[in-house]
């Protein structure tokens, strides 16, 4: 006796295959946003702090570029903390960096 199962097996494979690449997508995207960040993390600090400028853009540049993917509960938590860093530590504490 046979049992008659219809077989779904090709729709549950090609969700998974996108479910798969859209997270290699965010991982992509993150790891690009670390790579960037490592860059400062060699600069000098006086290089950096008259300068400052460059870091305040690269922030808003993740930040509009996060907004722009696709929703992600992983690129969400990156974009509160990357905003949480702006309001806290940019816009307050820049300023008394300058000669």
């Amino acid at each position: 006796m046979k049992l008659k199962i219809p077989v779904t097996i090709p729709d549950a494979v090609n969700e998974i295959e996108k479910e798969i690449a859209s997270f290699e997508g965010v991982w992509k995207q993150i790891d690009a946003f670390d790579n960037e960040l490592k860059k400062f993390e060699t600069e000098s600090w006086l290089t950096l702090r008259n300068s400052h400028f460059r870091f305040e853009e690269f922030l808003q540049k993740w930040c509009d570029d996060f907004k722009a993917s696709e929703e992600n509960p992983l690129v969400a938590n990156v974009l509160t903390e990357i905003q949480a860093y702006q309001v806290k530590t940019v816009t307050f504490r820049w300023p008394y960096c300058r000669l």
